[in-house]
């Protein structure tokens, strides 16, 4: 997203993390309506969500970044809600909170939702225990991004968390949107639910070597 003036401007930037041909029906419709206009697709043989998310940064135009997973869905005013409270704000990212659903073959309704993360924000040293910074789906500066390298590479890591720990290590200002924005897919056979939480906080405490000194 850019912002020109009173203009604003979009681009979306897909990316298949390896999905094979007979499971990307939906990408592959959806690049032949919108990479005519101009939006990106992008293929890569798979190799994880942090490698997908920076492929998605070095493709995209803008800087303003939005971050969104294929299997969730906005509400309809999350993308204002996120620009307007960043900028009023003066940050340098904003995260969602969201509300959880099971995996379904329709649009999600509020009737629907099983569970609430509404992160609270915090001192970087509690989100080195709990998650209160919030999930990847965030309104994120260029700068952050390119400052950090992009994002964690480890297959077994909350790489969203320690995307922002490193980003406030660096002493960039993040905050956290008040009240939900999307619809969360709590898929029980999902990576965030299978993974193996020692090696996640194994990697998510490396994040202390990025710490200021004081």
């Amino acid at each position: 997203r850019a912002l020109t003036g009173a203009a604003i401007d979009y681009e979306l930037v897909f990316v298949n993390d390896g999905t094979p041909p007979e499971e990307r029906k939906c990408f592959d419709k959806l690049r032949r309506e919108l990479e005519p206009l101009g939006h990106v697709f992008h293929d890569q043989v798979n190799a994880g969500p942090g490698v997908a998310r920076t492929k998605a940064v070095e493709l995209a135009r803008h800087d303003l970044l939005l971050f969104f997973d294929a299997d969730n869905v906005p509400f309809p005013d999350m993308v204002e809600r996120l620009c307007d409270a960043l900028i009023a704000g003066g940050a340098d990212s904003i995260a969602a909170p969201f509300v959880g659903v099971r995996p379904m073959l329709r649009l999600p309704l509020i009737e629907d939702v099983i569970i609430q993360y509404r992160p609270p924000g915090g001192p970087v040293a509690l989100a080195l225990i709990d998650n209160v910074l919030g999930d990847v789906c965030s309104l994120v500066r260029r700068e952050v991004v390119e400052t950090l390298g992009g994002f964690s590479v480890q297959r077994q890591s909350w790489e969203d968390l320690e995307f922002f720990v490193r980003a406030i290590a660096r002493g960039f200002r993040h905050l956290v949107y008040p009240d939900p924005l999307f619809f969360y897919t709590v898929d029980q056979l999902g990576r965030n639910l299978t993974a193996a939480t020692h090696m996640n906080y194994r990697n998510l405490l490396q994040c202390l070597y990025s710490m200021p000194a004081e």
